[in-house]
């Protein structure tokens, strides 16, 4: 089997090399074109002796080359591995040596944050789209290759005391496709390749990389068809970006297995241009998060923009009711909540279309098993809390290079999720947080140990401690508590913050205190700042 093979080319076996796979602004992809351009990918990949196994970063924004690029990977075997957009260089550089990458393709308005000479592995990058003005005056970019298709050395990517032999080579994304074979088949995997990995956030700000195999893509119509109830006539529009294992199953895995088509938004999610867009394409279902429901019933977004769609979906975070509810009201549209996980690709707890008791977040997807345990890992009764566990096809084989986390994480069959829920007398699952002080802000896991050492940089800051703290709509936002050790303002180290770390990371409120409640043995008792 091959994920390409499943999503594009089964497809066009069965008719529907003419229909519209991927809508994207004015432009539409069939599945016919998208089986040629991932074969003419795949195919420059080999020309550029990329192999099976090998590791391919994918840096761009959604849209028909992210698409290409990620399938095209898979098709000739390698591994994709589509990379979070809002990153700084300091995390691309761990990323780059992380996964040993051999190729990334990157667009070139992202270009300036890679780290090109990171890596002793990276032998080429390949650069899609043009460079964004305030890029090019951040860092000249990399040259690429003439129109004839002589590749280049990237500029500023000389050996830079890693090992490196030579600087990686950069490649037009046009050339590479002109140069490949348009007729490249699949090549044909066991179940168990490796197909793609999927970054997520580590307690102590590294990611893990979740190894997913071929196979694992088709447990997504557990969710698709078990509770979407899509088919061929699906149209699906995420407000989330591909990078995440939420979009990407929702809004790519399942429309396109069902032979359906995704629509793709590549510029930044605004309450306004995503409404504009779903009236414009008319999606039959639309996937989000609370913090943009709840940013869009802010904006005064019309709820005839999403007159086209049967029901919309959250994940992320947890839905407040009040989101829910005006939600409802303004759009007439029920918000259907469920929570996954990158181990495990899609949903495995969910509520079903006319069957939301708003705050909860449903009953097991159907293949999933679940259990609620102690910390004996024993179940506990009815109404309490405890760790929730799954067992389904689809969760990921490992950590790469993360042995000690593996074995922590993955107990034989079962998932341990981190997440803590309880299940009512009816069956529903009720998130209550989690095990550990991970926060999810805007659908994405944010460590406090990597927010409080970045405060902790700052020459005035002589001890910080950060927790989650509920905005205005009861959303979950950093919240950090800073000891002063010289005049500093709480714009001042917001400012500080953004600057080195992903936006969404730094902190919405900073409380100045005199000193941070610890144990006896010097750890910080954030039960208590949380109040």
């Amino acid at each position: 089997m091959n994920v390409c093979d499943l999503l594009v080319d089964e497809n066009v076996r069965h008719g529907r090399a003419a229909k519209a796979a991927l809508i994207c602004g004015d432009e539409s992809i069939t599945y016919g074109q998208l089986q040629e351009l991932t074969a003419r990918f795949a195919g420059g990949l080999a020309r550029l002796d990329v192999v099976p196994e090998q590791r391919v970063l994918v840096l761009l924004p959604d849209g028909p080359e992210f698409v290409v690029a990620y399938l095209g990977a898979m098709r000739l075997g390698a591994v994709a591995v589509p990379l979070n957009t809002l990153l700084k260089p300091q995390d691309y550089d761990y990323l780059l040596n992380d996964s040993r990458a051999t190729a990334v393709v990157v667009d070139a308005s992202l270009l300036p944050q890679l780290p090109l000479d990171a890596s002793p592995w990276l032998k080429h990058v390949i650069v899609a789209g043009k460079p964004a003005s305030d890029a090019a005056a951040r860092r000249e970019p990399a040259h690429v290759a003439a129109a004839q298709g002589e590749p280049s050395r990237v500029v500023g990517a000389e050996p830079a005391g890693r090992g490196i032999a030579s600087a990686p080579q950069a490649h037009d994304w046009e050339t590479v496709l002109a140069t490949g074979d348009p007729t490249y088949p699949p090549l044909m995997l066991s179940s168990d390749d490796a197909g793609f990995w999927l970054y997520s956030s580590g307690t102590t700000g590294f990611p893990k990389a979740t190894v997913h195999l071929h196979q694992d893509v088709l447990f997504c119509m557990c969710y698709g068809r078990g509770v979407l109830e899509v088919d061929e006539t699906v149209r699906t529009f995420a407000s989330s970006k591909l990078f995440f294992a939420y979009a990407l199953g929702c809004s790519l895995h399942i429309p396109l297995l069902a032979g359906g088509t995704t629509i793709l938004c590549s510029d930044r999610a605004t309450p306004e241009g995503i409404a504009a867009i779903a009236q414009r394409h008319k999606p039959t279902l639309f996937f989000s998060v609370p913090t943009f429901y709840a940013a869009s019933l802010h904006a005064g977004v019309s709820g005839e923009a999403y007159a086209s769609v049967r029901f919309c979906v959250s994940a992320g975070e947890a839905l407040p009711p009040p989101i829910y509810d005006g939600w409802l009201q303004r759009t007439g549209k029920e918000i259907v909540e469920h929570i996954g996980s990158t181990e495990h690709i899609y949903a495995f707890i969910s509520n079903r279309p006319g069957e939301v008791r708003p705050g909860s977040s449903g009953k097991p997807v159907p293949g999933i098993e679940a259990r609620i345990v102690d910390e004996d890992l024993r179940d506990v009764a009815t109404g309490e809390a405890g760790e929730l566990l799954i067992k389904s096809g689809s969760t990921c084989v490992a950590y790469w290079n993360k042995r000690r986390q593996t074995k922590a994480t993955f107990l034989g069959e079962w998932l341990r999720t981190g997440d803590v829920f309880s299940q009512d007398s009816d069956g529903y699952f009720w998130y209550q947080g989690r095990g550990n002080d991970m926060l999810k802000v805007s659908g994405i896991w944010v460590s406090p140990i990597e927010v409080e050492q970045t405060l902790m940089e700052h020459a005035a800051v002589r001890d910080a401690a950060v927790v989650g703290a509920p905005d205005h709509d009861g959303l979950i936002k950093p919240k950090a508590f800073v000891v002063r050790s010289d005049s500093v303002s709480e714009d001042d180290l917001k400012a500080f913050v953004k600057d080195r770390l992903a936006p969404y990371k730094y902190p919405r409120w900073i409380e100045f205190v005199e000193e941070l409640p610890r144990t006896a043995t010097g750890k910080v008792q954030r039960y208590q700042l949380r109040g």
